[in-house]
């Protein structure tokens, strides 16, 4: 597991209830983060109302995927400063 720091520049939530939680809204020049729908469960608040244009610490998994870093489904996400 790392933690990742970054200020949250834009989110969004797919059709399939999968929330994104993008360092830039072009998501291959950023960090993202990735939260489906079955994980929200674990956040006491909604990620991608709450963190959009905050600096927040992940935690988790870090992995490439089509040549961008994520975290898939954090074990944590806090709002720092």
């Amino acid at each position: 597991m790392e933690t990742v720091r970054f200020t949250v520049g834009y989110t969004h939530t797919d059709s399939n209830g999968t929330e994104f939680l993008d360092q830039y809204q072009d998501y291959t020049s950023g960090f993202i983060v990735t939260i489906y729908a079955s994980s929200l469960g674990n956040f006491s608040v909604d990620p991608a109302s709450t963190y959009l244009d905050a600096t927040v610490d992940v935690t988790g998994q870090i992995s490439t995927y089509d040549g961008y870093n994520e975290i898939l489904n954090p074990t944590s996400i806090v709002a720092v400063g």
